[in-house]
Order: C-alpha cells, then sequence, then structure tokens
C-alpha cells in the first residue's frame, strides 16, 4: 500500500508539470541551508562568547596588575635579554687581570680581551716580554689608545700580590674580571731525589698563589659581582705519569674553584676553571713527539692554539655564563678520551 501510495503521488506531482527530483533536491537544499545557518550563528555566538572572555580577562589582568603588569615586564624582559646577547661580549669599562703573562698561552687571552675593548692589567716575572705584550695588546684595542697596566710581579710572594692589588684598586678601582694561567711543568718521579723541593715549589706556584691572590682580589670582584677563571690543564682530570707534583696540584685547583663557587656565589661572583690541552703558538706540533701523538689521537685531529682558550675565557667572563659557576670547560680537542698510553 505504501509502494502504491508513493506512485501515486510521483504521478501527480509529474502531471503538474513539476520535477519530483528538483523538488526533492529544493527541499534538501533548504534543509541543509537552515542548519548551515543555525551552525554558523552557534559559531558566532560562540566566538563572541570567547572574545568577551578573553578581553574580560585582560581587563582583569590590567586592573589588578596594572598597565605594567608582570606579564607584559616578563615577555618585554625576555626580548631585551635576547638582544643583549648581540652585546655580551663588549668588555668597554670592565677591568680585566690577566696573571703570568709570559705564557704564549695568555696572550691569546690578553689580545682578545684587549680587541674587545677591555682595561687589562696584565702581570708577569719578565718586565722586557711584558711590554711586548702590552704593546701588542694595545695596537689591538679598538682605539689603539687603551694601554694595559702591567706590573710586574711573582705571584708566589705575598708583598708582589699586595702591591699588583694595590696597583689595580690605584687605577681603577674595580675588578670585573679575573684570567689565572698560573702554571709551572716539572717532571718529578717519587724516586726523585729533589722530590721535596718540586712538590713544594709546585704547589706553591699553584695552589698557594692562586688562593692568596683569590683571598686579595675577591673584595673587588664582589663589589663588580665579577668572575673568576683558572686555566689548567687536563691533568686536572686525568694523571700524568711523569709529573706527580703537577698532576696533583691541577685536580687541588679544581676542587678550590668548586669550593670557592660555593662559597663566593652569593656574594655574585663566578668560579670556573679551564682545562686545555695540547695547544701550541700555531697549531703545529713544532717538532715534538708529545704534541704530534696527542695530535694523531685527538678525535678533532688538530692541536689547539691560543685563541682557542681566549675563547673560552672570554665566554666565561662574559654576561652568556652568567648562570655558570663552579664549572670546568675542557678546551682540548676530544684528546681526553683517547688519552695516549704515554700520560698514564
Amino acid at each position: 500500500m505504501l509502494k502504491l501510495a508513493a506512485i501515486a503521488a510521483l504521478v501527480c506531482i509529474t502531471s503538474a508539470g513539476l520535477n519530483p527530483f528538483g523538488l526533492m533536491g529544493g527541499l534538501v537544499h533548504n534543509a541543509l541551508t537552515g542548519a548551515n545557518q543555525a551552525v554558523h550563528q552557534s559559531l558566532d555566538i560562540a566566538g563572541k562568547h570567547a572574545d568577551i572572555q578573553t578581553h574580560l580577562a585582560y581587563g582583569i589582568i590590567g586592573k589588578v596588575l596594572g598597565e605594567n603588569n608582570i606579564i607584559h615586564k616578563v615577555l618585554g624582559g625576555a626580548n631585551q635579554a635576547a638582544h643583549s646577547v648581540k652585546n655580551s661580549r663588549d668588555f668597554t669599562g670592565k677591568v680585566v687581570l690577566v696573571t703570568l703573562s709570559n705564557s704564549g698561552l695568555a696572550e691569546g687571552t690578553i689580545k682578545l680581551f684587549s680587541i674587545l675593548g677591555a682595561n687589562l692589567v696584565i702581570t708577569g716575572t719578565n718586565a722586557t716580554h711584558l711590554a711586548e705584550i702590552a704593546q701588542l695588546a694595545q695596537q689591538q684595542s679598538p682605539t689603539h689608545n687603551n694601554k694595559p697596566l702591567r706590573v710586574v710581579a711573582d705571584l708566589t710572594k705575598t708583598a708582589d700580590i699586595e702591591r699588583l692589588v694595590g696597583e689595580i684598586v690605584y687605577k681603577f678601582g674595580r675588578l670585573d674580571a679575573m684570567i689565572t694561567f698560573a702554571n709551572s711543568y716539572p717532571l718529578l718521579n717519587i724516586t726523585d731525589t729533589n722530590l721535596i723541593d718540586v712538590w713544594d715549589q709546585t704547589l706553591r706556584a699553584d695552589l698557594r698563589a692562586t688562593a692568596e691572590l683569590f683571598h686579595l682580589t675577591y673584595p673587588l670582584l664582589e663589589k663588580a659581582r665579577g668572575s673568576a677563571t683558572v686555566v689548567a690543564t687536563i691533568a686536572g682530570v686525568a694523571p700524568v705519569a711523569v709529573e706527580l707534583a703537577y698532576s696533583t696540584a691541577k685536580p687541588g685547583i679544581q676542587h678550590m674553584v668548586k669550593n670557592l663557587a660555593l662559597e663566593l656565589g652569593a656574594k655574585g661572583v663566578r668560579v670556573n676553571t679551564i682545562n686545555v690541552g695540547a695547544i701550541t703558538p700555531d697549531g703545529t706540533n713544532l717538532g715534538n713527539p708529545v704534541c704530534a701523538l696527542i695530535k694523531k689521537k685527538a678525535p678533532l685531529g688538530h692541536l689547539g692554539v691560543p685563541l682557542d682558550v681566549a675563547k673560552g675565557a672570554v665566554f666565561l667572563s662574559s654576561s652568556d655564563a652568567k648562570y655558570i659557576t663552579g664549572a670546568n670547560l675542557v678546551i682540548d680537542g676530544g684528546i681526553i678520551y683517547n688519552y695516549p698510553s704515554y700520560f698514564k
């Protein structure tokens, strides 16, 4: 019966000159259009409601926290911090002390800090060599007129350290960064007849001198909320069989720095170490069989140059490292992970 009724209706529609499928399509179209409009109206209402809620939330934040609220400050501060990285290696107006400047390793650091505009204080025991390095540093400075303060001093002597610090205070009245290169490399075995003399000399030059230098400079570093970097070698991480006193002193330096980081962190002073591998003036082995062996064994396949160390010192002294203290930066081409048996 239902089929007959449907057929009869279809015949009536057709007899009236109407397209039954067009009529049905129209009905479907009208139904879908109505549904579509309803959906858009619902979404529009929901969107307006969401906008109202959002504006209300921002309004509440603005009313409660004010126009310069903490959200804006945090976002603005992060943006400014990111932009400040561009100038993080600008040491203009900063006072930087570099010790044991008779070392070729220290020369690269002195030159780089001078290029970056620092007011340098350089110290060593050789007055002639010190004058030569000061002249080179002055030529590297942005104005070619920033002459380093030279202080001839033996840091194993208390009076010389006191005089060094006194001259820094007299000329600059501040100290922002200190880089120490207190190194001596005596060959020593437990069977050597001069064991105690060499032992005392080595630990005095490395440990005692470093501790006393920190003792006298920390008030200046605290005032400037500055930093100190002690440059040592990978002997502080791995022992060297033929350097008993030296291989004992270097781990001592490492632990001293960690203790100082704990103690001086609360005063705003950062303290770190750099452990270097084989560094030569031009990256060649200079005919030295030990350097040749290290070059062969180092994962990077080459020796380092003083500028490699200088870049590390500048980084640790810059605002880029303001959240780093008690750390040890190893600059050795990876040799520490493939240490030749000669050293063990």
